[in-house]
């Protein structure tokens, strides 16, 4: 959206330019015209050639007055531009929430769902197949309307509140015993750590607080046997100030 601006400021100022050179030719060639040899059009007949010679340096001098002046607009509106440019990105890095991932439990026990077990048989004890991973606004500002795994979760995350989010791949048999009580399905055939049972890679799609929208993709790091989620990468989906929805 922004470079199709760009471009279309670009060619407001070529047309103008070529506008402007037009003219000042059509006038230089009418003028020009009136002094040709005993005046080609009727208002040359009672000049000299010292009137042409005072005309023509004058011309020149107006017409460089007006580039000069149309350079000096162009130049400021471009600077201008891309120094509005320059706060705005400053702006929206500044905004942005830090998340931190913590996978907080693994095969643990899911929702309210009661399970009956004999505590001195181990064959009993049930068998959880889920994960779990808490989310952290660490950052200066809260977001709003945070999606995690393709799905809508939490209408906001203050600055330093924490969420939660229980959930397992589509093969395991909680989501046949306890559906209700995962906040998300994945799909079996994502890419995963098969021994884990951890997705490798998950986004969090949110809005800041100007109204952008933005996901955060973070993958599964393996340091030292430890296993943690890193940020992988940013990504603007739309800014407010695209969709016309920026305020000013």
């Amino acid at each position: 959206m922004r470079k199709c601006d760009k471009r279309q400021n670009g060619k407001k100022a070529a047309r103008l330019s070529v506008f402007f050179v037009v003219l000042a030719v059509l006038f230089y060639i009418i003028v020009y015209g009136c002094f040709w040899g005993d005046g080609f059009l009727m208002p040359g007949r009672e000049l000299e050639k010292r009137d042409w010679l005072g005309f023509f340096g004058a011309y020149l001098s107006f017409i460089g007055t007006i580039a000069v002046s149309l350079i000096a607009l162009f130049q400021s509106s471009y600077f201008s531009k891309r120094e509005d440019e320059r706060r705005y990105k400053e702006r929206l890095e500044m905004i942005q929430p830090i998340f931190s991932i913590d996978i907080s439990a693994q095969n643990s026990h899911v929702g309210n769902y009661a399970v009956s077990f004999n505590p001195s048989d181990a064959s009993t004890y049930p068998r959880y197949d889920n994960f779990t991973i808490k989310i952290e606004n660490i950052g200066e500002y809260p977001v709003m309307h945070i999606c995690v795994f393709e799905k809508y979760m939490f209408p906001a995350i203050k600055l330093g509140e924490s969420k939660s989010i229980q959930a397992a791949f589509s093969d395991s048999e909680d989501v046949r015993k306890y559906l209700k009580g995962l906040k998300a399905v994945l799909d079996s055939n994502e890419a995963r750590d098969e021994k884990q049972r951890l997705p490798l890679e998950f986004n969090i799609c949110y809005d800041d607080i100007d109204g952008n929208s933005l996901y955060q993709t973070f993958r599964l790091v393996d340091y030292d046997g430890v296993k943690y989620y890193a940020l992988k990468c940013k990504e603007v989906v739309s800014t407010a100030r695209d969709r016309g929805n920026g305020c000013g």
